[in-house]
């Protein structure tokens, strides 16, 4: 080794000698290891900042044992967001009022649970709170109309001329007018969107009637009739022709009523059920001849028993204590029809037929469709808690009917006649 080489690396030992001595020298003793440097730990649930107690502000106390330090892991650390005090549990306050049957004078009623099947529905035709028996009765006023006209005879002028017609007569020269029947109804409330309900209408008795005159003393004017026999074989009746016609009616259904749609204040219901009508006419055609005595009469009567399934759908619009109802029906029936016809109570045994009359009595009776259409609007007013007042307008038309006067060309059931008027009574639930 050189020799400056040599010296400069004996320098650098003493001076690394000399260091630590000095040290010494200063604090009076040998020199102590130096203490390890601490690592730090990773932010931890351990390690970080004790949590608040809910509801203060003082730290909990530390835990017991923390245990050594864990070794810090590699990449980002996650911290866990401190946890927030938890809010205390609203208690419904108890409702005050008079203390329940069997239970302490402190304890609150219970809870009210409404039944899953008596859920109170605004759709519904009868609301939940509905009474379960209703009844009524009203009167009930209808007329009657055919929807064809049979031509029953005429008054010609005899001078020896040409002849003019002076008066014709028809079957449908006069209306039935307003005749007063009875109208009933009973239901009952099975659930709230269901109701069974029976009604009946009817009693009326129609009867119209007209007669046409010819001149008994100069035999100016006399009377014809393509459905008679005497006059055409004695020259015509001098007296008179004319008719009667009576009606009878009567209808029996049971329905039931469910509920459909609707809103606060109107709702929508169906209908099905079973209806029987029955209507009857008694007819009678006569004329009579003053010169000869002779007189004929052509006597009719039918029935018509309908028996079928119907159909329906009522719109209800309410307004606090009235109600109006606004209802359709239509149904295709079975109709048990029959008639008699006779013309012996004519001149017979009192002054003789006149030669060449033929005496008529002939019954039948056949099963054919008919048809019932029905439209009614009714309003309902209340009078208490448990009692209406009612009233509206009706409309029936019956088709596929064995009439009176269609019976004159010979046995037929395709008449069809349309009933209308107005209604009051009375209604009753509970």
């Amino acid at each position: 080794m050189p020799a400056n080489s040599r010296a400069f690396h004996l320098t650098f030992v003493a001076i690394g000698l000399l260091i630590p001595a000095i040290s010494w020298a200063q604090g009076g003793g040998s020199l102590p290891p130096p203490d390890p440097v601490p690592v730090a730990a990773p932010a931890s649930p351990a390690n970080m900042p004790p949590v608040p107690y809910p509801g203060t502000t003082q730290p909990a106390a530390p835990p017991i044992s923390q245990g050594p330090a864990a070794a810090p892991p590699i990449g980002p650390v996650y911290q866990t967001p401190p946890t927030y005090p938890q809010q205390p549990v609203y208690v419904q306050p108890p409702v005050y009022g008079p203390p329940v049957y069997g239970q302490p004078v402190y304890a609150p009623p219970p809870a009210y649970v409404q039944p899953q099947e008596a859920a109170p529905d605004s759709t519904i035709c009868l609301p939940a709170d509905a009474p379960h028996w209703m009844v009524s009765a009203e009167a009930l006023w209808l007329e009657r109309s055919d929807d064809r006209d049979v031509i029953l005879g005429q008054t010609v002028t005899n001078n020896g001329g040409p002849s003019f017609v002076v008066d014709q007569l028809t079957s449908g020269d006069e209306l039935f007018p307003l005749a007063t029947g009875v109208k009933f109804q009973l239901g009952y409330r099975i659930n709230d969107r269901d109701a069974i309900e029976l009604t009946y209408f009817g009693l009326q008795q129609w009867s119209v009637g007209r007669t046409i005159n010819g001149d008994p003393i100069g035999d100016s004017v006399l009377a014809f009739s393509p459905w008679t026999q005497t006059d055409g074989l004695i020259g015509g009746f001098d007296n008179s022709l004319g008719y009667t016609y009576g009606s009878r009616l009567n209808n029996v259904e049971i329905n039931e009523r469910f509920g459909g749609s609707g809103g606060m204040t109107w709702s929508v219901a169906g209908l099905w059920g079973l209806r029987y009508v029955q209507v009857s006419d008694k007819f009678n055609l006569s004329g009579a001849d003053t010169a000869t005595g002779d007189f004929e009469n052509i006597d009719i009567k039918t029935a018509n028993n309908l028996l079928g399934p119907q159909v329906g759908f009522q719109i209800i619009r309410d307004w606090r204590r009235f109600q109006l109802n606004s209802e359709l029906k239509a149904g295709i029936f079975a109709n048990f029809n029959s008639e008699s016809y006779s013309n012996l109570n004519s001149s017979g045994a009192i002054s003789g037929n006149p030669p060449g009359f033929v005496p008529i009595n002939q019954r039948n009776s056949s099963t054919g469709v008919a048809g019932v259409f029905e439209i009614s609007i009714i309003g309902r007013y209340q009078l208490t808690q448990h009692l209406w007042i009612r009233g509206g307008w009706s409309n029936y038309f019956l088709a596929g009917l064995a009439l009176g006067p269609r019976q004159l060309g010979g046995f037929s059931h395709n008449g069809g006649i349309s009933l209308d008027g107005p209604s009051l009574g009375l209604e009753a639930a509970w």
